[in-house]
């Protein structure tokens, strides 16, 4: 019965040891989250355009923020919205201003005793947009789209752009008890697994 035991939970600390070496998914870049929320944020306006009216966008942002104006496009072009270059040839107007785009971290982790650390990202933009058919707003609404995800920390680096500033965001700091303690949890896990292994094979 003492061998047994002292099996099983040799058996459980193994199985735990593995269980901590979770492997998570590529995660997208912080640019390309982005890029998905601008695209999310006219999935309401479309309905409202008939198929086959040419429209005219008027995209307003910060001056470093500019970019997500392609991303616009290709979100619309995506839902077989027809686009004009010039406001004469348009039918609709669609006025679109992005008022906001940020990056933020919150609560590091670690992935069990042996795994690595982690971060919360959120990605937000926020911003206004309306449409404009014989000089009369057909809709006028206001928008603020979110994504929440869990990133590795040793791949931050990996998902910011250096020339994007708004694709940054201040790393959160490791806090001391969790560093203080998780290393002698490790240590006492490997003693009990190795006085276990003995204990087994004296048996």
């Amino acid at each position: 019965m003492r061998f047994t035991l002292s099996n099983i939970i040799f058996q459980v600390v193994l199985v735990t040891i593995y269980l901590n070496c979770t492997c998570y998914a590529q995660s997208q870049s912080n640019l390309e989250v982005l890029n998905t929320l601008v695209e999310e944020s006219v999935i309401k306006v479309v309905p409202l355009i008939d198929n086959n009216s040419n429209v005219f966008i008027e995209y307003f942002s910060p001056v470093d923020t500019g970019l997500f104006k392609n991303r616009l496009i290709i979100g619309l072009n995506r839902r077989n919205v027809n686009i004009s270059t010039a406001t004469k040839d348009s039918d609709v107007i669609f006025n679109y201003t992005l008022a906001e785009v940020f990056i933020k971290y919150n609560n590091m982790f670690r992935d069990g005793i042996f795994g690595d650390y982690f971060v919360e990202r959120e990605a937000r933009i926020n911003g206004s947009l309306f449409l404009v058919k014989n000089e009369e707003v057909i809709n006028s609404d206001k928008f603020s789209l979110s994504r929440i995800d869990t990133v590795n920390y040793n791949d931050i680096h990996n998902f910011e752009n250096n020339s994007l500033p708004f694709t940054q965001s201040k790393i959160p700091e490791e806090s001391f008890f969790p560093s203080l303690v998780e290393p002698l949890i490790a240590v006492a896990t490997a003693v009990v697994t190795i006085f276990l292994f003995f204990t087994i094979r004296s048996k």
